[in-house]
């Protein structure tokens, strides 16, 4: 092979290096694209227990945003969908309900689901706002991966972590289930060569519930399946998949007569019949033995479509279906080996490694540094002074603690520029693309949109994505800016507080994070004309207009649930303050106002205009 390319997302220095071995390549270059993910808010809460957990839950989930909620057990799942209503999702439902339970949070404007860890492969939506554990994991590796499904737009989400020294136990349980002793392992291949023996064929049909009344070393069922695992993994037994099961089929009567019946295949049920009598003939009288997988490729038809219709035909006695083993079954690949050839030592090693996953994410549950520093330094990444500012250890370094103060002189060019930036995008961006715009990140959702080559690309690359989001949490503390649009997927605009601060008319304080940036270019003097004018005078009467149909805007796009902009830009809405038209002829003139909007968006705002007129005369 001259080039293997190996993706992982989540793999720490030793992985990486197991990765190498495994594929014979140590010289392979080795890529690490980083783990940081600033827009991330990391969180441990402390609970007494369950009861504490709930009452934790009960208030995060006051939010209305799309929400995973993971827990390490089935049982587990199935009470908090019972406590909370959310929808469920595990490994023991049937792939009827898990399907229906991905389709509902795929289409659900905010769905909230609890899922055991089978719940994330092939899932991807964006807009995860909340992602709550309700357990620890087994690993950080887990966690990460878990957690790292909020957010994946670049906007804010945020990651709980609900702990209570208990879910240790639960999960020491856990690892003691899925590293079985090496009794258990070969008395359960002993119970299944007797069975063979039994059945007097090396591949039998039996399900974990039919191995564990036999065992004596064996506590609870659920310690069979990782005994099979790993008599797979040693080579001793070969397991098939349910799909590739066999039932069987069997149509009596006249099969030329339904044959010429069904021909039309008008029908789903009418398709089958023909088809499968086309295919298997007079085999049908005594029975065949086939999966559904096959009956789907016949019939061209799913999997799905094929149980309905066979369990329709089976209930009217147009057929009779025996339906193929639930299980996997197992077949026995050296039985005539006298000795057991089992990795003992690599069971024992597996099992070491695997609590000391567990310390590292009992260590991550108290850690007093920034979250994701312990996170990403866990997978070997060099972070330096990198602090993410964003998780409930940095809360001071953001500036919660110092309280507002005055700006530097970069500070305020800083501000400056995030101001300039909000104001020109006119609410039309959350603060996860604007910062990633500010940052000069080339990720693939803005270089589409041609968002790379945008004049405020990079403009604060040197304060890094993190700073830029606490830059912008602490102007929106400070009123400087406000939500807007779709409450669900909020975007930033300027406030009438903000565009004075971006015209220099006020200043502000702010509790700002630490960081050294790079000095003033310049001394150029400001003009009030150096940005975007929001308001033609800084009179609290005319600043009272602008704030009124900047209300009215609001209201008007909360009401046909459209972002603001497309109600009427800033500027345009700067204009109106500004000429304050009477009529929407004069209204026309203004930049931005066009014949559309005439008669559906702009006699309010006259009405608004005149309304304010008569107040101020």
């Amino acid at each position: 092979i001259k080039q293997v390319c190996a993706f992982t997302a989540t793999a720490t220095t030793q992985v990486r290096d197991d990765i190498l071995a495994q594929l014979h390549r140590p010289e392979m270059e080795l890529r690490v694209a980083g783990f940081k993910r600033p827009n991330l808010s990391f969180s441990v809460i402390q609970c007494s227990g369950a009861e504490d957990k709930n009452r934790v839950l009960k208030k995060l989930l006051q939010r209305k945003v799309p929400t995973i909620v993971y827990a390490s057990t089935r049982k587990a799942v199935d009470q908090l969908h019972e406590e909370f209503g959310m929808i469920p999702y595990h490994a023991g439902m049937s792939d009827e309900m898990r399907t229906e339970a991905q389709n509902r949070f795929m289409n659900d404007p905010c769905p909230v689901l609890v899922a055991t860890n089978a719940f994330g492969m092939g899932i991807d939506r964006p807009d995860v706002r909340l992602v709550v554990h309700y357990n620890i994991t087994g690993s950080l590796e887990a966690y990460y991966q878990e957690a790292g499904r909020a957010g994946r737009d670049g906007e804010p989400a945020d990651c709980v972590l609900l702990f209570s020294y208990s879910d240790r136990f639960i999960q020491e349980f856990m690892l003691d289930m899925n590293n079985p002793s090496e009794a258990l392992i070969r008395e359960v291949y002993d119970v299944l060569f007797q069975m063979a023996m039994e059945q007097k064929s090396n591949s039998i049909d039996v399900t974990p519930g039919e191995i564990f009344p036999r065992l004596e070393h064996a506590t609870k069922e659920g310690q069979i399946p990782p005994v099979l695992a790993i008599l797979e993994r040693c080579g001793c037994i070969e397991r098939g998949y349910r799909q590739q099961n066999n039932g069987t089929l069997v149509i009596p009567g006249d099969l030329a007569e339904l044959s010429a019946a069904h021909a039309g295949q008008a029908t789903q049920r009418s398709r089958f019949l023909f088809r499968v009598i086309q295919n298997f003939g007079d085999r049908l009288k005594s029975g065949v033995s086939c999966s559904c997988d096959q009956l789907a490729r016949i019939a061209g038809l799913n999997t799905d479509q094929i149980k309905r219709v066979l369990s329709n035909l089976h209930q009217n006695k147009c057929l009779n279906w025996t339906a193929p083993f639930s299980g996997r079954s197992i077949t026995l690949l050296h039985p005539e080996d006298e000795e057991l050839n089992i990795d003992v030592s690599g069971i024992a090693h597996k099992r070491e490694m695997e609590f000391r996953r567990l310390d590292e994410v009992i260590g991550y549950t108290r850690t007093r540094k920034c979250r994701q520093d312990y996170l990403i330094s866990y997978f070997g990444e060099e972070v330096g002074d990198w602090r993410c500012r964003n998780c409930d250890n940095c809360g001071a370094a953001v500036g919660s603690g110092s309280g507002p103060r005055e700006l530097t002189e970069a500070e305020e060019d800083a501000v400056r520029t995030i101001l300039h930036t909000i104001d020109a995008f006119s609410g039309r961006l959350g603060r996860g693309k604007l910062s990633l715009i500010l940052a000069g990140a080339r990720r693939p959702e803005l270089v589409e949109r041609g968002l790379d080559r945008n004049p405020f690309f990079g403009k604060l690359k040197a304060l890094k994505q993190n700073n830029i989001l606490a830059y912008m949490k602490a102007l929106e503390d400070a009123g400087c800016l406000e939500r807007v649009g779709n409450p669900e997927y909020p975007c930033l605009d300027l406030t009438c507080f903000g565009g004075n601060i971006l015209r220099g008319v006020e200043k502000v304080k702010l509790s700002l994070p630490d960081v050294d940036l790079p000095p003033r270019r310049s001394a150029k003097p400001r003009t009030e004309h150096a940005h975007p004018v929001r308001t033609a005078s800084s009179s609290p009467e005319e600043l009272g207009l602008y704030e009124r149909l900047r209300l009215l805007r609001a209201q008007m796009a909360e009401k046909r649930q459209v972002p603001v902009y497309c109600i009427l830009s800033n500027d345009a809405l700067a204009g109106l303050t500004e000429s304050k038209p009477s009529t929407p002829d004069e209204a026309l003139e203004i930049r931005g106002i066009g014949m559309a909007k005439l008669t559906t968006i702009i006699p309010p705002f006259l009405k608004e205009i005149a309304k304010w007129q008569a107040e101020n005369k």
